[in-house]
């Protein structure tokens, strides 16, 4: 029985190291910022994640951009994935062109579709790129984000704001001071001890 128990331990522990890595990336990102050489830039955020159900098999894609956005028209719009070397990997106008909204340029509305049979992974480490069509018809690059990926279970135990800032626990006045165990005055002083005038006078008996 002693062997068995030493066998299944590591098989667990892979186990458990694989159903984490297999959960690991169930998030993407990229974030769009501007810059000082194109200051009306796109900004803002999108995020994919994994789903997986009974009806449905691919990713979600949510997020807003702040900036960038002065035409109103969806279609004037393009979002491409692209590798390191500029290559389109995946056009994903279609779906987001139909869930774009713009009523109060240069910000977009909350943006919400999907992408089936995409896997997420997939994503980590290419590119964004966000176009305009400009008025004489071709497109111009208003944003460029490498898609990242994310671990949103760990990021907020990794930040841990209430433990991280604990300030009753890393000052610990009562403890750091003692008052009452450092001075102790009645031990320290002992006066009725030190004194004993009654065992000194019974020497002249």
């Amino acid at each position: 029985m002693v062997s068995k128990k030493f066998i299944l331990l590591p098989i667990a522990l892979v186990c458990t190291l694989f159903m984490n890595s297999a959960t690991a990336n169930d998030l993407a990102y990229c974030d769009f910022t501007s810059n000082q050489t194109n200051p009306t830039d796109a900004t803002g955020r999108l995020t994919w994640t994994r789903v997986s159900n009974a009806t449905f098999t691919g990713s979600h894609l949510t997020g807003q951009l702040n900036t960038g956005f002065t035409s109103q028209n969806p279609q004037d719009y393009s979002f491409l994935v692209k590798d390191a070397s500029g290559n389109i990997v995946k056009d994903m106008s279609p779906q987001i062109d139909n869930a774009l909204t713009i009523t109060n340029p240069p910000g977009t509305g909350p943006i919400s579709c999907d992408f089936a049979a995409l896997d997420v992974d997939s994503l980590s480490g290419l590119f964004m790129e966000i176009a305009m069509k400009q008025a004489s018809g071709a497109n111009g690059t208003i944003g460029r984000a490498q898609i990242q990926p994310t671990q949103d279970s760990q990021s907020t135990q990794g930040s841990q704001p209430i433990q991280a800032s604990q300030p009753v626990q890393s000052s610990q006045p009562a403890k750091g001071s003692q008052p009452a165990k450092g001075s102790q005055p009645v031990k320290g002083s002992q006066p009725a001890q030190s004194s004993q005038p009654a065992q000194s006078s019974q020497l002249t008996q």
